[in-house]
This record gives structure tokens, C-alpha cells and sequence, in this order.
């Protein structure tokens, strides 16, 4: 009976225990380590009590001292540039999500503005270090830099270059490439690239431009289709005129570009523009030419280059034209008497040819041909002559 009674009050003792001690301290515990506003206040007391306990809370700052250091940390993160705040904002929430809201509130009551651009920059943070976040970035950042590439090449190249690199994402299928490209090069780039395109890419691009690009370069391809008649119809005029009369006005670039003198010698008949262009001594400027004919011909891909069967009929000319001068040299030395056969005879051949000769002889000697030659084939020689 004696050990049942006591047992009985060993167990009341310790429900005692637990009830009035244990869970009191147990939630005291709980409730200073998860309430701030708690444990500034409960610091205040434990911190007078003599000996090494209250040594120990003396260390921890009162609530007025944790609110002055908050603020105090919350004006230098204003002070600073928002990227270095928000690296510094984000060290602080992965070590303690609680200071970084007080730091936050605290920033937010002295600016709110630059606290809004600096946790927007501390969410950034925090998706760059999510990989596929990372993944995500690093690509589009990739994609941008290939674009800027692009686009200094197209703008900085030849339209030729220019035309390559489009067509080639075009044809791929890449068309969100070819959209960016159009919607950062220059307006007078777009226009000169979509001359050269055929209907189909043509229409693409112009349909997805912005709306008052899209008008712009609508009008700059309407001017330029102006300048190409214009162009035009000024072939046509030196297609008749003589070649010493064309040669001034097309002969070199003083009265247009070299790009609008392309297009000038493109429409003209091949022996028309091999005649006028083996009077050029420039070889420069024939080169310089040549070269943008050529790619006037690519741009526009003909198949069939007018530039190489130019280059032949310029090469015969000069050919014919040393044949005439070393016939001159030996004719002029030769008796005019004697010379006459000769000239009858070849008359009835190849009269040009004649004509030609005889056009870059002395005129005394000429007379003295003519005078003993028949006198219809001197007459049409004479008036070839005149011609």
C-alpha cells in the first residue's frame, strides 16, 4: 500500500512537472525563436540578470538597436546602384528571408521606386540560378549576338552579301530571323534589298514590317522604279546618238553614279556599249564598272551575263582597231596608183574596212586613191567618208 502511494504521487509530480513547467518553457521557447517583437522584449530582461546569462543576451541588439541597424543598412542599399544592391539583397534572403523583408520595407519606405527596379533585379538573380533559366538566357543571348552580327554585315556589305544571307534564312524557314532583320536595318537598306527580291519574298517582308516602315520603303521602291525608266529612256537616247557624244556623257562618272551608269550600259546593245567603252582609257573606272554590271546581274540573277560577251566584243574592237592602224602605216607608204587596186578591190569585199582606213590616212593621200579609182566607187567611198 505504502509503494502504491507513493508511485501515485511520484506520477502527480511529474504531470505537475510537465504541466507547470516543461510545456511553459517549451512554448516560451518556441515563441522566442519564431516572434521577433517577443524575443527583442524577453532579450530585455534576460540581459540583467547578473552573471554569465546575462552576459550571453547582452550580445543580441534591443529592438530600437535592430531596427536602427536595419534601417541604417536599408539607406546604404539606396545609396548604391540597384544591381549592387539587389547581389547584396540576395546573399541576404538565402542566409535570412526575414531580415530581407525588414531591409526591403525599410528601403521601400525611403524609395520606393528604386526598391521596386532593385527586387525585380533580385528576382532576376534568382532565375539565373535556376538552370534551365540559365539554359534559357544563355541561348537568347546567343540569338541577340548573332543578330547584331548579321546586321552589321548587312548593313556594311555589298547588297549582294546582303541578299545571300537573308535568302538563306528564308529558305530555311527561319523567318522570325528574317522579320528581325528587316525591323532593325535601315530603311534605305530595306529598300535597296527588296528591289532584288522575287514577288513571293517580296511580299513576306513588306507585310511584316512595321506599319510606318512599311510606307516609307513602299515610296523608296516607288522612287526607285522611277529612277530605272528614267534610266531607261537615257539608253535609249545613247543607243542613237554618236559614240564621241555618248562617251562625254557616260564615258566616266561626272554625270551619275556608278550604280546608275551600270544600269545604263546593261541597256545598251553590246556593240553600242564595246564601242564606247573601248575609247576609255581608264581602266580603273571600266573595272569598277564591270564589277557592277555584274552584280546588278546577279542581284537581278540572270543567268545569261551580258558582262562576258561585252568583254569579247571590246577585245575584237582593239583587235580590228591595231589591224587598221599597222594597214594605215603600210597603205601610207605604199603608191597611191598602185594602192588604188588594192582599195577597189577590197572595196567590194569589206567597204567598211576601207572606209575605216582610209578614215585615219592623210587626206592628200586619200585624193590621190580616189583620183585613180572608178569614179561610182569613189563616190561612195567619199560618202561613206562623210558619213
Amino acid at each position: 500500500m505504502k509503494n502504491e502511494g507513493i508511485k501515485k504521487g511520484f506520477k502527480i509530480l511529474i504531470v505537475i512537472v510537465i504541466v507547470f513547467i516543461v510545456i511553459p518553457i517549451t512554448s516560451l521557447a518556441i515563441l522566442y525563436s519564431t516572434n521577433r517583437d517577443f524575443k527583442m522584449e524577453a532579450n530585455k530582461y534576460l540581459r540583467i540578470i547578473p552573471g554569465p546569462i546575462g552576459n550571453y543576451f547582452n550580445q543580441y541588439p534591443t529592438t530600437a538597436e535592430a531596427n536602427d541597424k536595419v534601417f541604417y543598412i536599408a539607406e546604404y542599399y539606396n545609396a548604391i546602384s540597384e544591381e549592387s544592391a539587389a547581389d547584396k539583397l540576395f546573399i541576404v534572403k538565402k542566409d535570412n528571408e526575414e531580415l530581407y523583408y525588414q531591409i526591403v520595407q525599410a528601403m521601400n519606405k525611403i524609395s520606393p521606386e528604386k526598391t521596386e527596379e532593385t527586387i525585380k533585379k533580385v528576382r532576376n538573380i534568382e532565375l539565373r540560378k535556376d538552370p534551365l533559366i540559365s539554359v534559357y538566357d544563355e541561348i537568347d543571348s546567343e540569338k541577340k549576338d548573332e543578330l547584331k552580327e548579321d546586321i552589321k554585315k548587312i548593313e556594311s556589305k555589298e547588297l549582294l552579301v546582303a541578299k545571300k544571307i537573308i535568302l538563306e534564312y528564308y529558305n530555311d524557314q527561319n523567318f522570325q530571323r528574317v522579320n528581325d532583320i528587316f525591323e532593325n536595318i535601315s530603311t534605305s537598306k530595306t529598300i535597296d534589298l527588296l528591289y532584288y527580291f522575287n514577288e513571293d519574298i517580296y511580299d513576306y517582308i513588306l507585310n511584316n514590317l512595321e506599319k510606318s516602315k512599311a510606307i516609307e520603303v513602299n515610296i523608296g521602291l516607288t522612287e526607285k522604279e522611277l529612277e530605272y525608266e528614267k534610266l531607261l529612256r537615257q539608253s535609249e537616247i545613247y543607243q542613237v546618238n554618236k559614240v564621241s557624244d555618248t562617251i562625254k556623257e557616260i564615258g566616266n562618272d561626272d554625270n551619275y553614279n556608278l550604280n546608275q551608269l551600270a544600269i545604263i550600259y546593261l541597256n545598251l546593245t553590246i556593240d553600242k556599249a564595246a564601242n564606247v567603252l573601248v575609247e576609255i582609257d581608264d581602266d580603273e573606272f571600266q573595272k569598277e564598272l564591270f564589277t557592277e554590271m555584274r552584280n546588278i546581274e546577279l542581284l537581278n540573277e540572270e543567268l545569261d551575263s551580258k558582262i562576258v560577251k561585252l568583254a569579247s566584243k571590246i577585245e575584237d574592237i582593239k583587235k580590228y582597231k591595231t589591224k587598221i592602224e599597222d594597214l594605215v602605216k603600210v597603205y601610207q607608204k605604199m603608191d597611191s596608183e598602185s594602192l588604188s587596186v588594192i582599195i577597189e578591190d577590197l572595196f567590194k569585199e569589206n567597204s567598211k574596212l576601207v572606209v575605216d582606213v582610209l578614215d585615219k590616212m592623210n587626206e592628200k593621200k586619200v585624193a590621190e586613191i580616189l583620183s585613180f579609182i572608178d569614179s561610182d566607187t569613189a563616190n561612195q567611198i567619199s560618202k561613206q567618208l562623210t558619213t
